[in-house]
């Protein structure tokens, strides 16, 4: 679509609303984004790389497949959004409301997520590699055979978190919170625990990692 019909499309949408709308495989590659409500439509296989979208709602909008490779979303409301096989390779993610996204078999390597709430969204399958999720809430995030090498969750609440089979070989928890967190079956030799804490409802492997800390009563 040429810069102008784009343009203009983006216009009619802030004027006329795009909740509900079917805009699916539409193009907005590098467009910049503002105040447009997309909740509860659907961008399925949209080109939204590298956007920059401010104050949108995403909410319960069915992202699957999509684009968005390169994009930085600010203040914006992906709470509930559907990004099942989405492209997210180094998405930025500042304030956006994000409980109960689902993630499934999304690509995000190197994908940045600061200042959001991401309680109880679903990454199984995801690709996290490197990716920076450090100092948020994801209790009750689902990572199940998850690649979540290299990644940064330091200082991060992750109570009730699921990693049955995540790969977490090089990634960072120190001073994370793991009450809870379910790593059974996940291999952390490589994985770094510096201060994490852990209670007596936390599963691991085997021993705690002797860096981890045990909290016998932790204030949840």
């Amino acid at each position: 679509m040429p810069n102008d019909d784009l343009n203009a499309f983006l216009a009619a949408l802030k004027k006329d609303g795009a909740m509900k709308r079917d805009l699916s495989e539409r193009s907005f590659a590098g467009a910049k984004l503002e105040n447009i409500l997309f909740s509860f439509g659907k961008l399925v296989g949209a080109d939204l790389s590298g956007c920059s979208v401010f104050a949108c709602g995403f909410q319960k909008t069915d992202l699957s497949g999509a684009k968005l490779s390169g994009a930085t979303f600010e203040q914006s409301v992906l709470r509930s959004a559907i990004l099942r096989s989405a492209k997210l390779d180094g998405v930025e993610l500042r304030a956006c409301p994000l409980q109960a996204a689902d993630f499934t078999d999304a690509s995000a390597p190197k994908l940045q997520i600061a200042g959001s709430v991401v309680v109880g969204s679903k990454f199984v399958r995801c690709d996290l590699s490197k990716a920076v999720l450090r100092d948020l809430n994801l209790g009750g995030c689902d990572f199940t055979d998850a690649k979540l090498s290299g990644a940064d969750l330091s200082d991060s609440h992750l109570h009730d978190a699921i990693f049955a089979g995540a790969k977490v070989d090089g990634a960072d928890f120190s001073k994370a919170e793991l009450y809870g967190a379910d790593l059974s079956t996940t291999q952390v030799s490589k994985a770094t625990f510096d201060g994490a804490k852990y209670d007596a409802k936390t599963r691991w492997p085997g021993p705690p990692p002797a860096k981890a800390v045990f909290v016998e009563n932790p204030e949840t």
